[in-house]
């Protein structure tokens, strides 16, 4: 898929989060067999779309590589400056706000919780028991957890995360979604069984 010129032109962030009401439409695809959770199937699909937008980004730099490199070059440092200094300006903000230790910054309404020490950071409630997503270690040097109520926030900040990272997050999401269909039909077919012995002993 190739961009005109004017799209190659603009910042990652500006292109990443244009005409982003488009993802909203993806949502009419939603199929029968998709089930209601913690979690809207909208904010999956505005994960999703994200996502598309950075991989026609990317295309549009493969492109810029084989015909212009000198662009190319461009492009891609500008890309990485871009999601760089997003990051160490979050980062900023949660070092400022607290104790040395930990910290916290509101990004795009979203608050991001740090724990320094450990190089953690985390979106939504970590409280035990609560349904978490770990992703791992991002390529900013920290590992990243989410509560799995905050996948439309996760939407929201994307342009703080390397397309690799951007990839371990839908990995991490993917693994988490089939964890989950996994025990949901564990538990439909122990309900199936303990409903047919019901009937049986009767």
């Amino acid at each position: 898929m190739n961009i005109s010129e004017s799209k190659l032109n603009q910042t990652y962030y500006s292109f990443l989060y244009q005409n982003q009401s488009v993802g909203s439409n993806l949502t009419a695809q939603r199929t029968a067999q998709t089930k209601s959770d913690s979690f809207s199937f909208e904010d999956t699909m505005s994960l999703q779309y994200k996502v598309l937008k950075d991989q026609e980004y990317k295309n549009a730099l493969e492109d810029a590589r084989v015909n212009d490199p000198q662009k190319y070059e461009q492009m891609q440092t500008k890309r990485e400056q871009d999601i760089m200094k997003s990051f160490m300006q979050v980062e900023a903000s949660a070092k400022k706000n607290g104790d040395g230790k930990t910290g916290m910054a509101i990004y795009h309404g979203i608050p991001i919780s740090f724990d320094f020490e450990h190089s953690v950071m985390t979106v939504g409630d970590m409280s035990p028991g609560e349904d978490i997503i770990h992703v791992g270690k991002l390529s900013n040097g920290y590992a990243f957890s989410f509560n799995r109520d905050n996948i439309g926030d996760i939407s929201k900040m994307l342009d703080l995360f390397s397309p690799e990272d951007i990839n371990k997050i839908m990995e991490a999401i993917t693994t988490d979604n089939i964890a989950k269909s996994m025990e949901q039909e564990i538990d439909e077919d122990k309900a199936d069984a303990a409903k047919k012995l019901s009937s049986e002993t009767e």
